[in-house]
């Protein structure tokens, strides 16, 4: 039976995008690249949502035209490489190596766990099936109380690099 490993860029106080929907925040260091990296060499099938989908299929097919990057260079040819799924209700077909599920999503993604194929998607979690979130090293919660300012409130803009 294969793992399935939930990987998504977090910021310390739990959040995955700004406030206006962007992923701009996250800083690829030598540290991150590493970790990284030992997660996509254990992975069959790499799994998405169609949001993120969009971004990553937007991104690296072409990344050595935007990024000069020593892990943009190194990973861009093993997301081309890989085996993808895409859990969608609205995206019917998709390039690169790409299955598209859309219906059944829990049991299908359950048989490819049974086959032995580990990946990655937060739909996974409402049917139980991750065995392992590497983020669960979590750091606790420390969102301000009610009556701070908007501008220190969990929806402000992420702050430097140096906090997330």
């Amino acid at each position: 039976m294969g793992k399935i490993t939930h990987f998504v860029h977090r910021s310390l106080d739990g959040f995955i995008e700004g406030p206006n929907g962007e992923f701009d925040w996250p800083r690829m260091d030598a540290e991150l690249s590493a970790y990284s990296r030992t997660l996509t060499d254990s992975a069959d099938i790499f799994l998405y949502g169609r949001v993120v989908w969009d971004m990553m299929s937007g991104f690296w097919p072409r990344a050595e035209d935007f990024s000069t990057h020593e892990h943009d260079l190194a990973f861009a040819p093993v997301w081309r490489e890989a085996s993808k799924v895409v859990v969608s209700s609205t995206l019917a077909e998709a390039d690169w190596n790409t299955r598209v599920i859309n219906t059944d999503v829990v049991e299908q993604l359950a048989a490819l766990k049974d086959s032995g194929a580990p990946s990655a998607v937060r739909r996974l979690h409402a049917g139980g099936l991750p065995d392992r979130t590497p983020a669960d090293r979590r750091v606790p919660d420390h969102r301000p109380p009610p009556s701070c300012s908007a501008a220190a409130s969990p929806s402000s803009p992420h702050p430097s690099s140096d906090s997330t």
